[in-house]
């Protein structure tokens, strides 16, 4: 994985540990952007910054990522794996997860 400045981040993981990611993070929170879990509204639990594809990733748009807590986050990478994580497979992921919390049928297996 390239940035846009040129700098090689190598892998998805090493991208978010680095000063890029942090600076897009510090970003989205100073935003005008929801600060809450984008399927179940939860405020009291920790938020991961998520992406709504990956096209971008390196030169993200804040309109590119949602705020998910942990358990909607691996709910929503559960929802989607094998699929080619294009936007409107994650947001159909994310559409999913929301639903299940409105219907009362979301059931924590973490």
């Amino acid at each position: 994985m390239v940035l846009s400045d040129g700098t090689e981040m190598g892998n998805h993981k090493n991208y978010l540990q680095s000063e890029h990611w942090k600076r897009i993070k510090q970003a989205y929170m100073i935003s005008n952007r929801p600060k809450e879990c984008w399927c179940c509204k939860t405020k009291d639990q920790p938020l991961d910054l998520h992406h709504l594809h990956y096209q971008n990733v390196g030169n993200e748009q804040l309109e590119d990522l949602e705020l998910l807590c942990r358990t909607c986050h691996a709910e929503v990478h559960r929802v989607t794996d094998g699929l080619f994580c294009v936007r409107d497979h994650i947001v159909k992921a994310m559409e999913i997860v929301k639903a299940r919390h409105q219907e009362g049928t979301f059931v924590k297996v973490y």
